[in-house]
């Protein structure tokens, strides 16, 4: 299956070579980035890309946000990194056909991980069709709430 998958690293800095595809489902490893993937069925009805991952401490949840192959920006939970929610679209960041989101970035309170707040950073290149417009970063907050859709703010854009 191709798809979202999960790598894990056996090295905190996440140095190259000690990375190991897995596959919660069968607990499974496999050496080595390339080759046939182990893709999550529950992230497939929204199929995507360069995924970034947050652990919600006080939701005690992992939150991802990933770039969707239409040129939108999605997300969706697990509690244990196998049994995922059907993934949604970031209404604010669906592509208009003006422009493509991709390779979003998430940042909580203490790096990776949420802690007593819900207001995380995230960042991502908003890259406009045609040559009249430049690309940019675009950094904004975003909140994770229980059983709501995330609360985007205002979006700062850098060149």
């Amino acid at each position: 299956m191709i798809g979202l998958g999960i790598a894990v690293s056996t090295d905190p800095r996440g140095a190259s070579l000690t990375w190991s595809k897995f596959d919660p489902r069968n607990n499974l490893y496999s050496s080595g980035l390339m080759g046939l993937g182990y893709g999550h069925p529950d992230l497939a009805s929204i199929p995507g890309s360069n995924p970034t991952l947050l652990y919600d401490m006080l939701e005690k949840r992992w939150v991802i946000v990933y770039h969707a192959w239409q040129g939108s920006l999605a997300w969706g939970t697990s509690k244990d990194l196998d049994q995922w929610s059907t993934p949604h679209f970031l209404d604010e960041l669906t592509s208009s056909g003006s422009c493509v989101y991709n390779y979003p970035s998430l940042v909580g309170n203490i790096s990776d991980t949420m802690t007593n707040q819900h207001t995380n950073i995230l960042s991502y290149g908003k890259f406009p069709h045609g040559l009249t417009e430049a690309n940019f970063l675009v950094t904004r907050t975003i909140e994770f709430r229980t059983f709501q859709p995330p609360i985007l703010g205002a979006p700062e854009l850098h060149m």
